[in-house]
């Protein structure tokens, strides 16, 4: 699935404020994924004996 929690473009965000009652812009920041590997296995995983 796509992240979606991000602006499509552009670095800020537009809302509607109904206590202001107008648009507001805010800066955006964008958290940096963490990259985790799908499988995690032991370091022997696949290694072969040839005794």
């Amino acid at each position: 699935p796509f992240r979606k929690d991000f602006p499509i473009s552009g670095h800020v965000e537009m809302r509607y404020d109904p206590e202001q009652q107008r648009v507001i812009y805010q800066p955006v920041t964008i958290e940096p994924r963490e990259v985790t590997p799908r499988i995690v296995r032991e370091a022997t995983y696949g290694d072969v004996d040839n005794a």
